[in-house]
Parts: C-alpha cells; structure tokens; sequence
C-alpha cells in the first residue's frame, strides 16, 4: 500500500531519503538483532551451566550436612545452626548492554565464623556451613542471569517486531510511493511534451 501525498517532485525527493533512512533503519535492527541473538544464546549457555554448578554444590552441601547429623546428631546440629550469623544483602543495579538495562546483582556478606567453637561439634558442621554459602553465591548467580535472560529475550521480541515492520509494511510502503510518483510524473511530462508540440505545429501552421 502506497502513501497518500501529492505526485510532486519535492514529495519525491523526500519519500525518496525517507526510503533511504528507513532501509538504513532496519539494517541497524537487524544488526541489533543479530547482535542480541548471540547474546542471548551465551546467556542461555551459562545459565545451562550455573544450574548445573548450583545442582552440584546443594548436592555436596547437604551431603556434608547428613555426615555433621551422623557424627554429632541432630539435636547438636540444630542447636549450633542457631548460632550462624551470616548475612547477605542484596542490591539490584540497573546496567545497560546493547540498548537493554539488565540488572546486575551487588552482594555484600557479614561473616564472622568460626560459629561452633563453643558445642563441641566436629569440622563437619563448619564444612557443611561453607559449603551452603558457595550454593548460595551460584544461586544468586542463577537469578541474576536469568534475569537477564529475559530482559535481553523481550528486547529480542521488540526488535523482531521493529524489524519485520520495516521490512514487511514502511519499506513497501516507501517503494511503492516512489515507484507511483515517479510514473505519475513520467506521464505528466510526456503529456506537457504531447501538448507542447501540438500547440508548437498549430504555431507553425499560422505562419
């Protein structure tokens, strides 16, 4: 579908550069687009890779937690849990990659071990501490990459949707105008050169 506007050949000189800039447009998207792919198919990679870690890190953490139960029982370890203090706080800090604000994650730990001094319990229980907090650090990893995950996927999504609209209605659009102004103006001239040589031989036949 062609835009409405006046076959003039100032409209043509502007539908013209606009086509021009909406082609220029859409290969920058495109780019970005390209560009943001990739991105997200690193980000996907090591999300793949931090949830197989956290797996891993849960598994020896709580592995390491039974062996503290079996050696110094439950009721022990129950009661020196109590006495953990670690503290971890949370900000969110918006960053911008590619045009996308991600969020990234800032941590601050308050630790003061060792917390087990006083009950009597074995290196197990400290092992097992140390061990929860490493899952933690790739839990927190996880969520901060997912995260981004999604941020960088909607912007995917938008671009996509940029993209194809340039490609599929405004670069038509523009083609289709330039294309009609330039025949409509194609025809008014050969029809101004039709009537200026009919009224040349009518000049010609009076003299």
């Amino acid at each position: 579908m062609q835009l409405r506007i006046s076959a003039t050949k100032t409209n043509l000189i502007k539908t013209k550069k606009m086509l021009s800039l909406t082609r220029e447009g859409h290969q920058l998207l495109d780019e970005k687009r390209k560009i943001l792919m990739n991105e997200l198919a690193g980000v996907m990679e090591s999300l793949e890779g931090l949830r197989k870690e956290t797996d891993d890190r849960l598994a020896q953490a709580y592995a390491a937690m039974e062996k503290a139960v079996v050696r110094n029982g439950h009721g022990i370890v129950r009661s020196a849990g109590f006495a953990v203090r670690t503290r971890r706080d949370v900000d969110i800090v918006p960053k911008r990659m590619i045009g996308v604000t991600i969020p990234a994650l800032e941590t601050r730990v308050t630790d003061a071990p060792p917390y087990f001094g006083t009950f009597g319990v074995d290196g197990s229980l400290e092992e097992a501490r140390v061990l929860f907090c490493r899952a933690m650090e790739t839990m927190l990893a996880t969520v901060e990459k997912r995260a981004v995950m999604v941020r960088i996927a909607r912007e995917v999504q938008k671009t996509v949707r940029k993209v194809n609209a340039l490609e599929k209605v405004h670069i038509p659009e523009y083609q289709q105008t330039v294309a009609a102004i330039a025949d409509r103006l194609e025809e008014d001239a050969r029809e101004s050169f039709a009537l200026l040589k009919i009224v040349k031989e009518k000049l010609a036949l009076k003299h």
